[in-house]
Formats: structure tokens, sequence, C-alpha cells
């Protein structure tokens, strides 16, 4: 277990490619011309309030704003990056592994990706990139808020007798110090 868990933690910090172009999450296509004109008109103040509401609430809100607001926010992502071939021939069990808990972790890092790419100030200020808060601790608070959803999948997708619960935990623990070395360049411009 501690081979394993040091070939990921090097391959996730080494490695872990954080904030890249994504696709747009599938969810609902803007519908009414009335929903449209409604979110025109929200003030900045008001657009912050609904992004700390869908980055901090519960999982499961996703849909409901991304249905209620589908071209206020970016709702891109790339769900959790992960290094591309190169990195599978350096580290084949390690690439193994950190494609394992990238599917295990998509949820969070789809949160994630919202937080970065609606309140940090990465992207152009034209389009819907809102640049809301582009500070280091609304970054770290995102990066917590991602390790919290991470912990959270883990305790519930297994027991707390099983001993993958440990091993998923340790991958969260990864995953966030990647984001945390890494993630500033994709955060900030």
């Amino acid at each position: 277990m501690q081979v394993v868990r040091k070939t990921l933690g090097l391959v996730m910090l080494a490695s872990l490619v954080v904030g890249a172009t994504g696709v747009e999450l599938a969810g609902a296509s803007p519908t009414a011309t009335t929903a449209t004109a409604a979110t025109a008109s929200l003030t900045r103040a008001q657009k912050k309030s609904i992004a700390i509401t869908i980055e901090y609430g519960p999982s499961g809100t996703w849909t409901k704003y991304h249905n209620r607001y589908p071209s206020t926010f970016n709702w891109t992502n790339d769900g959790c990056s992960v290094p591309g071939f190169w990195l599978a021939l350096l580290s084949p069990a390690g690439y193994a592994l950190v494609k394992h808990y990238s599917g295990v972790f998509h949820s969070p890092c789809v949160y994630h990706d919202f937080g970065y790419r609606n309140f940090g100030s990465k992207r152009p200020a034209s389009g819907p990139y809102l640049h809301l808060d582009p500070t280091s601790a609304r970054r770290k608070s995102i990066d917590d808020k991602f390790h919290s959803r991470m912990d959270s999948t883990c305790n519930s997708k297994y027991g707390s007798l099983d001993p993958r619960r440990y091993a998923c935990r340790e991958a969260s623990d990864l995953f966030y110090g990647a984001v945390r070395a890494r993630g500033s360049g994709s955060f900030f411009a």
C-alpha cells in the first residue's frame, strides 16, 4: 500500500493538469426566452451569490442551477484532468490509479472547475468568465470544498471498515495537494 500511495502521490503532485479547456457539461439547453432575459438582468452581486450557492451548496444543486441559468455561468469542465500518454509510459501503475480516482472524483472535479472558471481570473473578461472573486482566499476555499467533496465521496462509496475507504481518502489528499501545488496557474491570469 505504501508503494501504491507514493506512486500515486508522485504522479499526482508532479503531473496533474488543472483547468485545461474543457467540454460542455451535459445538461439542459437554454429553453425559455424569459429565462434568458431574467438572467441577463442579474446584478454582479446576484451572480456571485448564486455562484456561491452552486459551488458550496450540497451536491445535486448542479442540474437545478444549470437548468435555471444555462448561459449566465461558465459550466464547462474537464472533469479530473489527468496527464497524457507520457505519464503512462513513466508509471503505468500510477497512471491506472490516477485514472481510477479521476472517475471516482468526477463530480467533485466538475464543481471545482465551476469554481475556478467563475471566480478566477484566468480566462478573458468577455463571455461567461465572470471573475467573481479572483483572490487567493477564494481559491483556497474552492480547493478546500473540493477536498471535502472528495472525502464525502469516499465515505459514501466505501463503508467505514472497508480498506478501500482509506486508499480513497489518501487519493483525495493527493488530488487536493495537486490542485494546491499546481492550480494557481489555472485560477489566476
